[in-house]
């Protein structure tokens, strides 16, 4: 499976070396702990396998970088970093570029996490009775026998051992492989060459996770196995895949049960309950924007090499609904872009109609990111403590959907700085 992250909506200026002590000049440089060491503010060095392992040490890396040649006289190398044991665990190797190795660096260097768990008021980890299993999931229904029979099953599924409740943890995952998304710039031979390296210096079981995953069973292994079951994540503002076995097992559903928030400070995607998960329940995540119609959603999800049969894609009377709800959504914020309609009394109808359909429509995951389109809007019409409001509202939701450390949060609290200084030159 692929799984994509929601798009923020809405902008605001980054303020991160104001919030988290990074050193501004060093691009390299992650948001560090809210009290800063030493090695949090300096820049890491860039490492390739040019460099003479003598004088430039390989570390936090546990093998020389293997890198393929430069794409053309402007790209940079690709190249393959390793460690066999990420924080006194399982190892992870990455293919990407020297210069987002250089900041992973500092990000696999950093095992005191506390910080962040600080920050987000809970801990980075899952519940510890494991309350899931995994099983082969029963058979899918649908509307079309033949189809039925072509497919059986849907493989191995995750599901509920006890009552799962909303807003509990029950995955917490770091990666095995991260890749870089945009690769058309060297050689396929050498993307190939990347990725073997990158597999074959991982630690015993990491590999058999890696080759024990589903695939389609076209072109090289590692690659198929990656475009079968990856999630797609940022690193330093780059697109990258992240390959998390655990949490690939989890099945698609149009209306989820659960969902998964990525935090790019420690590269961990938490699966999540979205609401009460019963015992026996599978657990289900959305492959896709929650907030897609049907038609949009039927043609993405073949890129999995299925057809989707949750109970919304085959009950035509329920996805009619859902798509005329959705569609409707959309209409009221395109509504909003223009003047006309941020008068108080229609934004207000506005944000009342769509919080009515998001509930209907099971969308609360994009809530957070609704509530920033609207703290924006109530500023530019000048009421600031509606913007307050639902400002404040955005980073809780987003928080809590996307992750205290996500850049769409991030903007959410940056909008709420600059509203704070712009009352304070009132």
């Amino acid at each position: 499976m692929f799984l994509t992250l929601i798009s923020h909506l809405f902008l605001a200026s980054p303020i991160h070396a104001q919030i988290y002590g990074i050193n501004p000049t060093s691009p390299n440089n992650p948001p560090g702990p809210l009290s800063p060491l030493p090695h949090h503010t300096t820049c890491a060095p860039l490492l390739d396998d040019t460099d003479p392992p003598l004088f430039s040490p390989h570390e936090p890396w546990s093998f020389p970088p293997h890198c393929t040649p430069p794409g053309s006289k402007n790209q940079p190398k690709l190249c393959t970093f390793t460690v066999t044991s990420l924080r006194g665990d399982g190892g992870i190797s990455l293919v990407t570029t020297p210069q987002v190795g250089a900041h992973l660096a500092h990000v696999l260097q950093d095992a005191d996490i506390a910080w962040l768990e600080k920050q987000r008021g809970y801990p980075l980890a899952a519940a510890p009775d494991t309350p899931y299993v995994i099983k082969t999931a029963p058979k899918e229904t649908s509307h079309d026998a033949k189809e039925s029979k072509k497919k059986e099953t849907k493989g191995l599924g995750v599901f509920a051992k006890r009552l799962i409740k909303e807003g509990e943890i029950l995955m917490a995952e770091p990666p095995i492989m991260v890749r870089l998304t945009e690769q058309r710039y060297w050689k396929v031979r050498d993307v190939y060459q990347a990725l073997s390296q990158a597999s074959v210096r991982l630690p015993l079981r990491e590999k058999e996770k890696l080759l024990g995953l589903s695939r389609s069973g076209k072109g090289y292994v590692v690659d198929d196995v990656l475009k079968t079951n990856v999630f797609h994540v940022t690193v330093q503002g780059v697109d990258h895949t992240g390959l998390y076995p655990l949490i690939a097992r989890i099945n698609h559903d149009c209306r989820p049960n659960a969902f998964v928030r990525y935090s790019p400070r420690t590269l961990v995607v938490e699966a999540v309950a979205y609401k009460d998960i019963q015992p026996g329940e599978e657990v289900s995540v959305s492959y896709l924007p929650l907030n897609l119609l049907t038609e949009q959603r039927t043609q993405l999800i073949k890129e999995w090499g299925f057809n989707c049969t949750c109970s919304l894609c085959t009950n035509p009377q329920l996805f009619k609904g859902s798509d005329k709800n959705r569609d409707r959504i959309q209409q009221i914020l395109e509504s909003l872009d223009h003047n006309e309609n941020r008068t108080q009394a229609k934004v207000q109808a506005a944000v009342d109609e769509v919080e009515e359909l998001v509930v209907k429509e099971g969308l609360a995951g994009q809530l957070g990111d609704f509530h920033g389109i609207i703290a924006d809007i109530y500023l530019n019409v000048g009421d600031l403590k509606k913007a307050r409001k639902y400002g404040k509202s955005a980073v809780k939701l987003l928080g809590h959907y996307a992750g205290v450390d996500n850049m769409r949060t991030d903007r959410a609290v940056a909008f709420l700085r600059e509203l704070d200084a712009l009352e304070a030159r009132r």
